[in-house]
Order: structure tokens, then C-alpha cells, then sequence
């Protein structure tokens, strides 16, 4: 099976290697973030899909981070495969689901799975697709892997839509040096070299007498 960008599916599993992508690692790969996103050992079938079916990544924030918006991942998946969508994977309790889909189906599914969320559990979850392909260009157009960052400090926030014109210009550049970012397309790339929640919890320690 290929994936959009030719990629081949090995003993029914994804491979990264095979798509020209390394493994995430939790936190601290440069895909991190916003939502996370995991390539390794995601589950799928090796069935022949139509030609036309492209594997997409639904990145769902939000979901079973501690005791809210609680989702089975079984559930989840149902709620995928009966919007039309094949071969439907998920990743530990994560939210992030890799499927294939043909585009009369991926046109309309982030609306769908929003709506059908919130139906079926009352949780309103933002729902934000991208294919391997854009995947991987995350990876490749990332400004501070342009430059040498370690991957460690990199993380990525994903758009469900481009900002609004003056939007990104309106941002502060210097709102928490050293730390930077870089907004390209539908992706904000961030370099936290220094952690901001322990830098704040360091400021709010009492002084020692």
C-alpha cells in the first residue's frame, strides 16, 4: 500500500523510515506541541484502498488529559469509520488518529467529527487534518531545524485554518525571550529554549531568608 506521497506499508504497520520520517518521540521531537502526533506502531490494516484514498492524521486537541474530555479510543475510532472513513488507527489515549480517506469524505470531516463529538460525548474538540505529506513538510520547512536547534527544543502548534490578514503581525516577537516563533502556513514553529511554566514557577518561589 502507498501512502500520498508513495510511501510503502510494512506487515501492517505504518513505517516512518519508509516515508522518509523518524520516529516521534514524546515531547521534544519537532512535531511536539500543540498536539502530539505519533508515527511509530500506529496499527493499520495492509487491505488494498481505492486509489484515490490518501492517509491522513486527525490531531484532536484536548482529549483524556487527566479527568476531562474523557474518549474511549475505541470510540473514537467508531466515530471515524462511520464518517466514511477506512482502516482507522489510533495511538494510546493520545486523540490523534491516522486513517485513509478519499476527498468526498476528507472535505468535509473536520466539521463532521467536531459536531459528532460533541454529540456523542459533549465535548467540543477542535479536529485539525493533515496528510503524510504535510507531515512531512513540517518536518522540512521548520525554520529552527534550518538552523541548527536541537530537536529536544522544538515544538510545532497546528492551525485549523491560515490567520487572518495582520493577525501574525500583530503577535509579540519578544514576548518571552529567549524563546521564539515563526508562523508559516497553518503551522506556528516554536523554539522554547528556556521552559516558560518553570521559569514562571522560579519567579513565584518566595526567597530564600
Amino acid at each position: 500500500m502507498r501512502d500520498d506521497q508513495g510511501g510503502s506499508l510494512e506487515q501492517g504497520r505504518v513505517t516512518p523510515e519508509a516515508r522518509g520520517m523518524r520516529p516521534y518521540r514524546d515531547r521534544g521531537s519537532a512535531w511536539a506541541g500543540w498536539t502530539e502526533v505519533v508515527f511509530s506502531h500506529l496499527p493499520i490494516s495492509a487491505s488494498i484502498l481505492s486509489p484515490m484514498a490518501t492517509t491522513y492524521l486527525a490531531l484532536l486537541r484536548g482529549i483524556n488529559l487527566g479527568p476531562k474530555n474523557k474518549i474511549s479510543m475505541p470510540e473514537l475510532a467508531d466515530v471515524f469509520a462511520k464518517a466514511g472513513c477506512q482502516d482507522v488507527g489510533t495511538y494510546i489515549q493520545s486523540g490523534n488518529v491516522i486513517f485513509e480517506a478519499i476527498p468526498e469524505v476528507s472535505v468535509r470531516l473536520s466539521e463532521l467529527i467536531t459536531k459528532e463529538i460533541q454529540k456523542r460525548f459533549g465535548h467540543k474538540v477542535p479536529v485539525m487534518l493533515r496528510t503524510t505529506g504535510e507531515m512531512r513538510g513540517v518536518i522540512r520547512e521548520n525554520p529552527f531545524l534550518e538552523e541548527g536547534a536541537a530537536e529536544d527544543v522544538l515544538h510545532v502548534m497546528f492551525l485549523a485554518d491560515l490567520p487572518q490578514p495582520g493577525a501574525v503581525e500583530s503577535l509579540d516577537p519578544g514576548r518571552s525571550p529567549p524563546n521564539r516563533f515563526n508562523v508559516r502556513g497553518k503551522e506556528v514553529y516554536v523554539i522554547e529554549t528556556v521552559r516558560v511554566r518553570s521559569a514562571a514557577r522560579r519567579r513565584s518561589r518566595p526567597a530564600a531568608a
